[in-house]
C-alpha cells in the first residue's frame, strides 16, 4: 500500500459531545491513523472541544487535530466546505459524529485509491441498516432515473473483514464518503441551496456527470455502525418536510436529464404512500404534514447559482426568445410598447455620439429602437441562444455589440458609459440589488438608468392580489414542465385568461367605464402574440422577485442613483435614476 497519499478526515459536529469522542476514538484506534483529523464544530458551548482536548491528550496520537470552533458556520454543506478548505490531504473522508468505524475503515478506503487510480469517490456500508425487503421493493420501484440508487441493499454485499467488492454508483453517502483532493477542484458544494438530506448524492451525482459513472464506487469492506444520535435529528413533520423538499431540489438540479420529470412524479406518488404508512405506523399526522409542506416549499424554491445567476431561468429565457423571436410583432406595437418603458427615459441629456449597454437584450426587440437613436449600443445577454436570436434581429445596426456574460462579469470599464437600461430583467436574477450595483458601476456620473422591476402590487387592491397569488401558485408548476409542454399550456393562457380580460377591460373603456383594476388590462389594445409571449414569460419563468416602490427606491440610491422617477403608468414600476 501506498502512504504516499495523505489522509484527511473531515467531522462536523453540532452539540453531540459525548458522541463525538466514542467517533474520534474508534478513529485514532484504527489499524492506519489519519494524517490530520479536522474537526468543524458549529456547537455554542465548548463541551465537545473540551472532551477532544482531553482525549488528544491522553492518546497523544500521531495525528494531527485541526479544531474549528465556529458557531456562525451555517449548515453540514458549510461545514464541509470550511473542512475542504483548509485540509491537506490527497485523500478527503467524511465522516459523522455518531459513527463507530469497523478495525479497516481507513486502511481500506486508502487501498481503493491505492489500488484503483481510475476511482475519485467512493463510500462504505453502514453495517448495522437492515431495511425489510418490502421496504427495498418499493424502495427499488419508486426511485428510478436520477433517483436510482444503489445504497438501498448494498449491505446484503458487506464484507467488512475481507477484500470486498467495488460497486458503481453515481450515490456516494456523505457520511462516509471519501474523495481524492482534486475532485474539489472541479467540484464545488451547493452553498446555497440549503441541502442536508440530499447534500450527499446532490455532490456526488454532480461530480459522477462532470468525471464519469465509473469513477465512483461503493467499497463494501469500508464498515462503520451508525448509532443514530437523536440530539439534532428531524423526526415526523420536519424529516418529511426536509427530504421531500430536497428530492424535489435534486429535480430541479437535474431536470434536464431524460425522463427526470416523470421520475420526479414517480417518486412523489412513492413518497406519499411512505409518509401516510409512517402517519399510520406512528400515529401521527406529522409525517403527511411534512410531505406536502416539503412539496410546496420544493416547488416554490429557486435554485441559487453561485454567480448571481439563476441558471434555469436563463435557459428558459433563451428557450423563450429562440421561439418568441419578436420577427412577428407588429413595428406599430414594438414602438407603442417601446415608449410605455421609455417614456420617462431622459433622451435629452445624452451626449453626441453616445455609448450604453442593454443588460438582459433578450431577443433585442428594444434595441432595435434604440440602435438609431444613439452612438452605439452594446447588448449583454447570459444567454447564447438569446443573443444569437437578437445578432440576427439586429443584423442590420452597424452599431451594435454583442456579449455574452452575467451581470457580475459585465465586461466593460467601470464609470465607462453614458447610460443602461435593463427591462424585466433584474427580478429574475438571485441577488437583485447586487446585480443592479453591478449595472451602475458601470456609468459615467451622470449618466441615466432605466429599470424596469416586477411591482409586488402595492397598488392594486386586495381582490387583485388575491387573483395574483393563485396565479403565481399556478405558475410553480407549470415552470418546471418541459419546455415544449410548457409553452402549449402558456398559449392556452394567453388565448383564454388574457385575450378574455384584455378585450373585458377594453370593452369596459370603450363604454366610459374604467378598467385599470381589471387584471391583464395592459393588453387591451396588444396583439395575440404580445400576450402569448408574456404569458409565456409571466408563467413559464423558475425565478421571479416582486417589489414595491420604497424598495426599489433604496435599492436605486444605495446603487448610487438620484432623482429618482417613476412611471405613473402601467407597465410596473418603471423607474429611472442618474448616478451621482
Amino acid at each position: 500500500m501506498n502512504r504516499n497519499l495523505k489522509l484527511s478526515v473531515i467531522i462536523p459536529t453540532l452539540h453531540r459531545p459525548d458522541d463525538l469522542v466514542d467517533a474520534v476514538t474508534s478513529i485514532l484506534k484504527q489499524s492506519l491513523i489519519p494524517d490530520e483529523l479536522i474537526i468543524v464544530d458549529q456547537s455554542v458551548d465548548s463541551k465537545s472541544y473540551n472532551n477532544i482536548k482531553v482525549l488528544f491528550s491522553k492518546l497523544n496520537p500521531q495525528t494531527k487535530l485541526i479544531y474549528i470552533h465556529d458557531s456562525s458556520i451555517d449548515g453540514l454543506v458549510s461545514a464541509k466546505n470550511h473542512g475542504v478548505k483548509i485540509s491537506s490531504g490527497d485523500i478527503i473522508s467524511f465522516l459523522e459524529d455518531d459513527e463507530i468505524l469497523s478495525k479497516n475503515y481507513l486502511k481500506n478506503t486508502i487501498e481503493v485509491f491505492d489500488e484503483n487510480e481510475i476511482i475519485l469517490g467512493c463510500s462504505g456500508v453502514v453495517s448495522n441498516i437492515r431495511r425489510s425487503f418490502l421496504y427495498e421493493i418499493m424502495f427499488k420501484l419508486f426511485h428510478r432515473g436520477i433517483f436510482l440508487d444503489q445504497r438501498v441493499d448494498v449491505v446484503r454485499h458487506k464484507d467488512c473483514n475481507g477484500k470486498g467488492q467495488l460497486i458503481i454508483s453515481s450515490h456516494i453517502s456523505g457520511g462516509l464518503s471519501s474523495y481524492r483532493k482534486e475532485v474539489f477542484k472541479q467540484i464545488e458544494y451547493d452553498l446555497h441551496n440549503k441541502f442536508f438530506y440530499c447534500e450527499d448524492i446532490e455532490f456526488s451525482i454532480r461530480a459522477s456527470d462532470f468525471f464519469g459513472k465509473d469513477r465512483f464506487v461503493i467499497a463494501t469492506n469500508i464498515c462503520l455502525v451508525h448509532l443514530m444520535s437523536n440530539i439534532n435529528r428531524d423526526v415526523l413533520e420536519p424529516r418529511w418536510r426536509r427530504k421531500t423538499n430536497e428530492f424535489v431540489l435534486l429535480y430541479k438540479k437535474n431536470k434536464h436529464k431524460k425522463n427526470s420529470l416523470f421520475n420526479v412524479m414517480w417518486l412523489i406518488v412513492g413518497l406519499l404512500f411512505e409518509a401516510a404508512y409512517s402517519s399510520m405506523m406512528k400515529k401521527s399526522l406529522g409525517p403527511i404534514i411534512g410531505f406536502f409542506n416539503g412539496l410546496y416549499i420544493g416547488i416554490s424554491h429557486e435554485i441559487i447559482t453561485s454567480n448571481n445567476l439563476h441558471k434555469a431561468t436563463v435557459e428558459g429565457f433563451g428557450d423563450e426568445w429562440d421561439y418568441f423571436n419578436q420577427r412577428n410583432l407588429n413595428s406599430e406595437e414594438r414602438e407603442v410598447i417601446f415608449n410605455d418603458y421609455f417614456g420617462i427615459f431622459p433622451w435629452n441629456i445624452l451626449p453626441e455620439n453616445s455609448i450604453g449597454f442593454d443588460l438582459g437584450c433578450g431577443s433585442g426587440r428594444w434595441a432595435m429602437l434604440v440602435a438609431d437613436k444613439v452612438g452605439h449600443l452594446d447588448c449583454i445577454d447570459p444567454s447564447e441562444k438569446a443573443l444569437n436570436v437578437a445578432k440576427k434581429n439586429l443584423s442590420d445596426k452597424k452599431n451594435v455589440d454583442f456579449l455574452l456574460a452575467s451581470v457580475d462579469l459585465i465586461p466593460l470599464p467601470d464609470n465607462s458609459q453614458d447610460f443602461g437600461y435593463s427591462l424585466g430583467v433584474l427580478h429574475h436574477i438571485p441577488d437583485t440589488s447586487s446585480a443592479l450595483n453591478a449595472c451602475v458601476n458601470k456609468l459615467k456620473p451622470g449618466a441615466p438608468f432605466l429599470l424596469y422591476l416586477y411591482y409586488s402590487l402595492d397598488n392594486r387592491s386586495f381582490l387583485y392580489r388575491m387573483i395574483w397569488l393563485i396565479s403565481d401558485f399556478i405558475r410553480r408548476f407549470i415552470y418546471i414542465l418541459p419546455e415544449s409542454i410548457k409553452r402549449r399550456i402558456t398559449d392556452l393562457i394567453a388565448i383564454t385568461v388574457y385575450f378574455t380580460l384584455a378585450r373585458l377591460a377594453l370593452l369596459l373603456e370603450f363604454i366610459g367605464v374604467d378598467s385599470k383594476q381589471i387584471p391583464l388590462s395592459y393588453y387591451r389594445d396588444k396583439s395575440i402574440y404580445t400576450m402569448r409571449t408574456d404569458a409565456r414569460d409571466r408563467f413559464g419563468t423558475p425565478l421571479e422577485q416582486r417589489f414595491d416602490k420604497k424598495q426599489i427606491t433604496k435599492m436605486m440610491s444605495d446603487a448610487g442613483l438620484s432623482k429618482i422617477h417613476f412611471s405613473d403608468k402601467a407597465p410596473y414600476w418603471c423607474v429611472v435614476g442618474i448616478k451621482k
